[in-house]
């Protein structure tokens, strides 16, 4: 799949959801990288198309299906484990 970098992102930048939606941060960094590498390929002109890796398609996905309901807690729940560990 190729997409134009003109206009990238078709919505907000991703990163101005990273304090908003929950689960976000597991869901971007292909979509960055893809856009890092096409910028950089194309000189800089962000009207190239660029190609989307496999990874990248699936947080498209991720997105299109989870961004309207997403939402973030402002307080986590509950721990259900604690972990403690001993540097010797």
């Amino acid at each position: 799949m190729y997409a134009h970098l003109k206009g990238w992102p078709p919505f907000p930048p991703v990163h101005w959801t990273l304090l908003g939606i929950e689960l976000c941060r597991l869901h971007y960094r292909s979509l960055e990288k893809d856009k890092v590498e096409g910028i950089a390929l194309a000189n800089g002109d962000f009207t190239a198309l660029i190609s989307l890796s496999p990874s990248a398609l699936q947080e498209v996905e991720w997105w299109s299906v989870n961004l309207l309901g997403a939402t973030r807690r402002i307080r986590p729940p509950p721990m259900s484990f604690i972990f403690q560990t001993d540097a010797s």
